[in-house]
């Protein structure tokens, strides 16, 4: 009673507070994630069919990291920002080896995945730059490039400032997508705004 109770509630935007008998009206969005197919959870009996159909308004279909490979470099640069800082590392990237070790390998956890192998890298390194040597086993050893469907970057960092891997890529992409800055962005995962801000930046006129 209290989960169908709940689905009314999403349904029509209300809730009481814990102890309360006063309905509170709230004007949200839920969103919801996941890393299944829900319709086909919902065919083997292991997911709600009612809930289901009260989420699936929507519905954003997001594909994994290993079919995005244009996103890695700069997914890369995002984290390493963060956990230098974090950890006050004066690492300036990643050698070439590393790059491509990362570029190859299939992220079965997607960028969360990436996110967690760069934090430990950025506290394993000792140097200015991370090598294969940081990096887990399971993606330095990796032999196979990312999906066929899904060609790695061509940009190789070796000693170049991340700025400048950044620009590489995005002017790569915006190649590959004959000039076109919606698909570039949308290939890239930003905004056309922020493709524009970042042109500028690098004083890229297009």
């Amino acid at each position: 009673l209290a989960i169908v109770c709940g689905l009314w509630r999403i349904r029509e935007g209300e809730f009481e507070r814990l102890g309360s008998s006063r309905t509170i009206e709230v004007d949200v969005r839920v969103i919801a994630a996941s890393n299944k197919e829900l319709l086909e959870e919902v065919r083997a009996g292991r997911f709600r069919e009612d809930l289901y159909y009260r989420l699936n308004v929507v519905n954003l279909t997001v594909p994994p990291l290993r079919d995005r490979a244009e996103d890695i470099v700069l997914l890369v640069h995002r984290f390493l920002e963060r956990f230098k800082k974090k950890n006050n590392k004066r690492i300036k990237g990643l050698t070439p080896q590393a790059m491509d070790a990362l570029l190859r390998y299939q992220w079965p956890g997607n960028v969360r995945e990436l996110m967690n192998v760069i934090e430990s890298a950025v506290v394993l390194s000792r140097s200015e730059y991370i090598t294969k040597q940081e990096l887990p086993a399971t993606v330095s050893n990796v032999s196979n490039f990312i999906g066929q469907h899904s060609p790695a970057p061509t940009v190789a960092p070796g000693d170049l400032p991340l700025d400048e891997v950044e620009k590489k890529t995005i002017l790569q992409t915006l190649k590959a997508a004959d000039n076109n800055k919606s698909e570039t962005a949308r290939r890239l995962g930003i905004t056309r705004k922020t493709l524009h801000k970042k042109l500028k930046k690098y004083g890229v006129m297009q």
